[in-house]
């Protein structure tokens, strides 16, 4: 699965939050433990991210690491609060979805 393999929105209003998440068995991908672990963790991911709107959170940094200003991805990956869905996500996954898989 890509990195846009699932997007978290939430409404103007605030009072509605929309976890959008790529089917991994539409886009062909074989039905094996590895396919299913990508789909938990990037659900979990996006749902770091619902939890983060829900309480105001706004990620970490981690110390002594700097993004490099000449490559373009950094700055979504050193971002605080994809650092922090990144971390949660592979806890989560490992912790609640690895009997599911």
């Amino acid at each position: 699965m890509s990195p846009q393999a699932g997007a978290t929105f939430w409404a103007e209003d605030q009072r509605k939050i929309h976890i959008q998440l790529r089917d991994p068995y539409l886009n062909e991908w074989e039905d094996n433990p590895y396919t299913k672990g990508v789909f938990m963790a990037t659900l979990c991911h996006e749902i770091v991210h619902a939890c983060q709107h829900l309480t105001g959170r706004n990620g970490f940094k981690v110390p002594h690491m700097e993004e490099d200003p000449e490559c373009s991805r950094d700055e979504y990956y050193f971002d605080p609060m994809e650092v922090e869905a990144r971390v949660l996500a592979d806890y989560y996954s490992e912790k609640y979805t690895s009997d599911l898989i």
